[in-house]
């Protein structure tokens, strides 16, 4: 298991690596000191010091022994692809349905999946969920999310 854990982590450093990279390429901004890219580069900094703690954490805790890897599904491990499958569902939803019909499909679905069975409190959160972004970054960010393909 430790050598998977540090190719992951590895791995991670790269990808906060390139990904800083490609945030230097975003233009100056002349208004404002902090510009497009400060966000972006804070997030890839965070991200590749947690891979480097992951690794000497890694290190420090599997010197002698190695543990073996099961790949033998849990039920945990099942749940977690299937909430990766209703993400990637999300993300290509967005691009034809918009976000606000998208999200009122994957809240539901998500809610269900992680054990949330009052259709209530499912029916509740959705609805709050939208009306709370909709308020945040289209009133009062006036930020546009994506919108229907049929709009």
């Amino acid at each position: 298991m430790k050598r998977y854990v540090l190719i992951v982590s590895g791995i991670t450093a790269l990808i906060a690596g390139s990904f800083y990279y490609m945030a230097c390429q975003l233009p100056v901004s002349e208004l404002d000191d902090l510009g497009p890219s400060f966000w972006p580069k804070i997030l890839c900094i965070v991200l590749f010091i947690c891979a480097v703690f992951m690794a000497v954490e890694t290190l420090i805790r599997y010197q002698k022994e190695d543990i073996p890897v099961s790949f033998i599904a849990t039920v945990w491990q099942k749940t977690a692809w299937k909430a990766i499958g209703i993400i990637a569902l999300f993300t290509i939803c967005i691009k034809f349905l918009g976000f606000y019909l998208s999200a009122l499909l994957y809240l539901p679905c998500m809610l269900w999946l992680l054990g949330e069975r009052n259709r209530k409190v499912i029916l509740l959160l959705d609805i709050g969920t939208i009306l709370v972004v909709y308020i945040v970054f289209c009133m009062l960010l006036r930020v546009q999310l994506p919108e229907p393909i049929f709009l």
